[in-house]
């Protein structure tokens, strides 16, 4: 956001796979929420988060998302202001306000590192 100059809007960042809660947010005015389903939500975050990857942003055995894609494309991700990469913080705030057990904790952990590499 800083290098970007924190826009209001700006570009959004891929629409591919998002959940349908945001839709949702959006035309409530982006006020508190939380998405009534916690697994639709969790595997719609998993989902959205793949499908925007580049495609060399390969995961391993495990399905966790590799920390040196060579030759990564990351314009797609690089998108600032309130549509941008926001979103998935925001995503990842609902699915932690979600949690209600530590047998959840871990995948969302793990949504959070690599969200933060990235």
């Amino acid at each position: 956001e800083r290098t970007c100059g924190f826009p209001d809007g700006g570009k959004s960042i891929p629409l591919t796979k998002r959940p349908k809660d945001f839709k949702i947010w959006f035309c409530g005015g982006r006020k508190d929420f939380l998405p009534q389903n916690f697994n639709e939500f969790v595997s719609g975050m998993v989902a959205w988060w793949t499908a925007i990857q580049p495609d060399n942003h390969e995961c391993d055995s495990q399905g966790v998302h590799m920390r040196e894609p060579q030759d990564a494309n990351w314009s797609q991700l690089r998108k600032a202001g309130r549509n941008g990469m926001y979103l998935m913080v925001v995503g990842l705030m609902w699915w932690r306000n979600m949690i209600s057990n530590n047998k959840t904790m871990g995948e969302w952990l793990a949504m959070v590192e690599d969200v933060s590499w990235v």
